[in-house]
C-alpha cells in the first residue's frame, strides 16, 4: 500500500509539473538603420528603429502560442530533411509537439554557407498554408534570414505538416529553424 501511494504521488507530481508549462514572450526586431541625404544646404535624415514587436502569452487564442521547437542542423550536399510539424517534432524538453497551427517560423542560414537553402515542397503532406500552393518554395541564400508571423487565432494551419529544408548545392549548409504555434 505504501508503494502504491508513492507511485500515485509521483504520477500526480509529473502531471502537475507538465500542467505548469507555459510559453510566453515577445518577438522584436530593432534595426539600427539611418538614412541620410543632403539637399542643398539641408540634411534630411530618417531612422528606422522599430520594425517588429509582437507579444504573446501562453494559450491557443489570438496572440497566444503554447509550443515552440528549435533545430540547428547541417546538411551535406543535396541533402534534405523533413520536419513533421503535425506530430513528429520535439521541443527542448523531449516532448513530441503536434502543431495544429503555426504562428511563428524563422530560418537563418549560416553566413558560412556556400549553398542556398530551398524551403517547402515536401514529397507528401506538405505544410504549405504559408506559401499558397504545395509545390512552391522559398530560397534562403547564405547568411539570409526568413521569418513569418501570424498572431491571429488562425495562424497558418498545419494539419498537412511536412516542412522540407533542402540544401540545393554541392557544399554543406547549416541553418537554425524555430517554429512556434498552438498544439
Amino acid at each position: 500500500m505504501k508503494y502504491l501511494v508513492i507511485v500515485i504521488v509521483i504520477l500526480f507530481l509529473a502531471v502537475s509539473a507538465r500542467a505548469q508549462e507555459t510559453f510566453s514572450g515577445q518577438i522584436s526586431i530593432y534595426p539600427a538603420w539611418h538614412h541620410v541625404t543632403v539637399r542643398g544646404s539641408s540634411t534630411i535624415s530618417e531612422k528606422y528603429t522599430h520594425l517588429l514587436r509582437q507579444s504573446h502569452t501562453s494559450g491557443t487564442n489570438a496572440s497566444q502560442m503554447n509550443a515552440i521547437v528549435g533545430y540547428s542542423q547541417s546538411l551535406t550536399n543535396s541533402q534534405t530533411v523533413t520536419y513533421n510539424l503535425a506530430g513528429g517534432v520535439e521541443n527542448c524538453f523531449g516532448d513530441t509537439v503536434t502543431f495544429y497551427r503555426v504562428n511563428f517560423m524563422s530560418i537563418k542560414a549560416s553566413v558560412d554557407n556556400v549553398s542556398t537553402l530551398d524551403i517547402g515542397n515536401a514529397s507528401t503532406n506538405v505544410f504549405f498554408s504559408w506559401l499558397g500552393s504545395s509545390d512552391q518554395t522559398i530560397l534562403i541564400p547564405p547568411g539570409g534570414f526568413f521569418m513569418l508571423t501570424a498572431p491571429d487565432v488562425t495562424g497558418f494551419p498545419s494539419q498537412n505538416g511536412n516542412l522540407k529544408i533542402a540544401n540545393s548545392g554541392t557544399n554543406s549548409a547549416s541553418y537554425e529553424l524555430y517554429v512556434g504555434g498552438a498544439q
